[in-house]
């Protein structure tokens, strides 16, 4: 066969035996500093300011089919977006081609191809079940879920590759080691020692005044250092530890040490409306609220109902009408036979969490306690069941919104009115038998 060369891709086999560090060994990795980063999207549905990973991969002969194993629509199920410990998909049992060895994938990438938007999560673990039969059950773990919008149902119209292409983040090599603290009293002819799981690293420091560690220089990266080991610093001769003190050491491996930040004010930062549907039959200008909180109490009774529109109050006062805090109910839910979250909204005041909270409910006036805790709860079982501290803001309360009401009248594109002033069923059509002529004719409407 043809002689491999310098583009050719490898293909490594290991088992328990294999020493780290020997499966596969580096002579030359040439890597840059981040320069800059490019936003493509924004995103959204931001609650707080999200965090970044980057990692370096070797890609130079791969393209979206050859370093990737496709896995396309009809070929995995069973997206489990809140999986405990770990989000999951399955993959298809009857086929083949996906491998039925434990922890086969484990480490590598899988993209979800949405189109515009790169969707990855990393595989933290695949395990298969019954592996010999026809029910075996392909389960990849990974480490996050898809982007919010990505659910168990619409996630199967889209296609999966699994990313296998070299981390270089993991190759388990020291790239730089930085000098937080220099300390005092060290000399630059103490010898360094890397303490960890690994070998080969080797490096000398540089001191100034007071004996001052003023440069780090690495002189080998060593290999096998599965995590980045620690700094320790011996005297000349390497019987003692050295006479200087104080000095800290952060170890950085290949690809990684990088601080991205997301540098702006804006995050969940509401910009625009998309209605949905306009609804109907409105006699006066209806309320729009964008004040909501999420109320946590454990002694809301089994019996008691608290349902949309029911009004809710703080203070030692009768009525709402002179309270600290009130707001109107949109809904609740009782996610257990203790704890129950009420969701308010068009809140004025400041809801005290020292005080109870009282509620005006068809049945009659009820007082329960506000909770202050951590909890992870499904609002209604249908948004994510996220860990939130309760009382449970969204936003700051300060955006503000109004509804135009036109009397039946819709300013948009694309519909026709009838003489009372709404929405014709279909385009009105007249017809003329009379005369000489039979015609007919559409009368268009103009457009308000």
């Amino acid at each position: 066969g043809t002689a491999p060369d310098a583009t050719s891709n490898v293909q490594i086999f290991v088992d328990a035996n294999t020493q780290i560090g020997r499966a596969f060994s580096y002579e030359n990795i040439l890597l840059g500093s981040i320069r800059n980063v490019f936003l493509e999207d924004g995103g959204s549905f931001f609650e707080a300011p999200p965090s970044f990973e980057t990692i370096s991969v070797f890609d130079t002969d791969y393209s979206i089919d050859e370093g990737f194993m496709s896995i396309p629509a009809g070929q995995f199920s069973g997206y489990n977006k809140n999986g405990i410990p770990y989000p999951s998909i399955r993959l298809s049992s009857s086929n083949s081609s996906y491998s039925l060895a434990n922890g086969f994938y484990t480490g590598c990438r899988l993209f979800l191809d949405v189109g515009q938007t790169e969707h990855y999560a990393n595989v933290v673990d695949y395990v298969v079940t019954n592996p010999g039969t026809s029910a075996n059950v392909k389960t990849v773990y990974l480490d996050r879920k898809f982007e919010n919008n990505i659910n168990s149902t619409n996630i199967l119209r889209f296609r999966l590759f699994m990313d296998f292409r070299q981390n270089v983040r993991n190759v388990g090599k020291i790239a730089n080691v930085l000098v937080l603290k220099g300390g005092e009293g060290y000399s630059s002819s103490d010898m360094v020692e890397f303490v960890g799981t690994g070998y080969g690293g080797t490096a000398t420091i540089t001191t100034g005044a007071n004996g001052t560690i003023t440069a780090f220089n690495l002189s080998n990266g060593g290999e096998g250092y599965v995590a980045m080991p620690t700094v320790r610093i011996w005297n000349s001769t390497g019987t003692a530890l050295s006479a200087g003190s104080n000095a800290e050491f952060e170890v950085i491996g290949f690809s990684d040490g990088e601080t991205l930040t997301a540098e702006t004010t804006d995050i969940g930062r509401i910009q625009d409306f998309r209605i949905i549907s306009r609804g109907f039959d409105y006699e006066s200008t209806p309320n729009v609220s964008l004040k909501i909180v999420d109320v946590l109490t454990d002694n809301l009774p089994a019996s008691a109902i608290v349902g949309t529109g029911d009004r809710a109050w703080q203070g030692n006062v009768a009525s709402n009408a002179n309270a600290t805090f009130s707001a109107i109910v949109d809904a609740s839910h009782r996610p257990d036979s203790t704890n129950s979250v009420i969701r308010l909204y068009n809140y004025n005041g400041t809801l005290n969490t020292a005080l109870p909270l009282n509620l005006n409910t068809a049945i009659g006036n009820l007082t329960v306690n506000v909770s202050t805790q951590n909890a992870i709860i499904s609002f209604q079982d249908i948004y994510d069941a996220t860990e939130r501290t309760y009382p449970h803001f969204y936003g700051d309360g300060r955006a503000k919104a109004n509804a135009e009401f036109l009397n039946g009248l819709i300013k948009y594109n694309g519909f026709f009115l009838n003489t009372d002033g709404f929405i014709s069923a279909e385009r009105p059509r007249y017809e003329c038998d009379s005369g000489p002529w039979r015609f007919s004719a559409i009368t268009k409407f103009a457009r308000i």
